[in-house]
């Protein structure tokens, strides 16, 4: 399947996506 890659480079972008709000959500935001 050519589309094997960008599914998934897509899932683990909305999976960093969803991260990032669970943690902006619980109040612990990561201060680089």
């Amino acid at each position: 399947m050519h589309f094997h890659l960008s599914t998934t480079a897509a899932l683990l972008a909305v999976l960093a996506l969803a991260s990032t709000a669970v943690a902006a959500a619980a109040g612990n935001t990561p201060t680089p």
